[in-house]
C-alpha cells in the first residue's frame, strides 16, 4: 500500500502481485487495475479489474463500476463482447 499512496505504480504492482501468491483476493486485482490504469494499461487494466470481480468481495462492485466504464469507453459505450474480458481474466488466474 505505502508504493500505491505514494504513486509509485510499478512497485506497487509488483507488491501486489506478490501478496496474490500467497492469498487470492479481490482487493487486491482491484488496486492492480488502478495501478495499470494509471499506466494506460487500459486492457491490462480491464482485466484486473474482471478477476477483481471474479473473486468476490468488498472491492468487486468498484471494479465492475470501473470495468465497464473502460470497456465503453472503448466499445462506442456497449457492453457488448465484455464477456471476453471475464473469460481472459479467469484464464490469467
Amino acid at each position: 500500500m505505502n508504493n500505491y499512496e505514494a504513486s509509485k505504480w510499478p512497485d506497487a504492482i509488483a507488491s501486489f502481485k506478490q501478496a496474490l501468491k500467497a492469498e487470492k483476493y479481490g482487493e487486491g486485482y482491484y488496486l492492480i487495475g488502478m495501478c495499470q490504469w494509471k499506466l494506460d494499461k487500459v486492457e491490462d487494466a480491464m482485466v484486473s479489474f474482471a478477476q477483481s470481480v471474479q473473486q468476490g468481495g468488498e472491492a468487486a462492485p468498484k471494479a465492475k463500476e470501473k470495468l465497464e466504464e473502460l470497456y465503453k469507453a472503448l466499445h462506442n459505450n456497449t457492453l457488448i463482447g465484455i464477456e471476453k474480458v471475464y473469460n481472459k481474466a479467469k484464464e490469467a488466474q
